[in-house]
């Protein structure tokens, strides 16, 4: 008999979160890559293009520039902007994209199970919160993992206590980012 409320299909679940998190590198590597063309790069070092559009220049910038600010009274009018295009990477990237983001997973894994942050039976809910958003609110998570917002900030500040969150403000709202994930998306990118 097992402790957790249902066993793990740990291989099912961590190849689900892989093909993820192998996606959302895929997306951001196509954002990123806008700023990164040597084609460009003269024509705005001459001062030739316009620099209204600000693009990001690594995952971190590019994923929070996707947070938007929630609000559970008023309905947004906004459009939430969406990734189309999708980057292609080769098979020996992906393959080592794999296993880092394995041992990234698995880490994390064994450390919400070791207890003090969340109850057993939400390891696998809080793991799959994380993972789908490297960047993270509190309102993120209590709707993700259908939890309080009480809940959802005990859970985020033990997190960071243990060094796996960063958190900062930006535009009003503490944002909570996993900088080992990000920094792994950010080599592939």
């Amino acid at each position: 008999m097992s402790y957790l409320a249902y066993p793990p299909r740990l291989s099912v679940e961590f190849s689900h979160n892989i093909a993820q998190l192998i996606q959302l590198t895929l997306k951001i590597k196509n954002e990123v890559a806008k700023t990164k063309d040597e084609f460009g790069l003269p024509l705005r070092l001459a001062g030739r293009t316009s620099h209204l559009i600000a693009r990001p220049v690594d995952a971190r910038t590019s994923l929070l520039r996707r947070q938007i600010r929630k609000s559970r009274i008023w309905v947004s009018f906004g459009v939430q902007p969406t990734w189309l295009d999708v980057a292609e990477i080769d098979d020996a990237e992906r393959v080592s994209l794999s296993a880092d983001l394995l041992r990234n997973l698995e880490a994390l894994f064994l450390l919400l199970q070791g207890g003090g942050i969340c109850p057993l039976t939400k390891v696998t809910t809080l793991k799959n919160a994380l993972v789908r958003y490297p960047v993270i609110s509190i309102r993120q998570l209590a709707d993700d993992a259908l939890i309080s917002e009480s809940t959802a900030k005990r859970w985020l500040r033990a997190l960071e206590t243990r060094g796996v969150l960063t958190s900062f403000i930006q535009d009003g709202q503490r944002q909570f980012i996993n900088d080992d994930l990000v920094a792994i998306i950010n080599k592939y990118v």
